[in-house]
């Protein structure tokens, strides 16, 4: 495992995560270092999906007035 692997996974995850797409545990064996990363990749971009939606509806109240 290099830190090029790593960072693939974690992207790969964090992409899936930010367009709100299913998670898919087969890509990478679940119980690997790169699983883990997919792992952590996609609850990250969820989390940045989730605050990118609350941030336009702020917007959009604010515009609204």
């Amino acid at each position: 495992m290099n830190d090029t692997t790593r960072d693939i996974a974690y992207t790969v995850g964090k992409m899936h995560g930010l367009r709100g797409l299913k998670q898919h545990p087969y890509l990478f064996p679940a119980d690997s270092w790169e699983g883990r990363q997919y792992k952590q990749g996609y609850i990250d971009g969820g989390v940045a999906l989730e605050n990118d939606i609350v941030c336009e509806k702020t917007l959009g109240k604010q515009n609204d007035q």
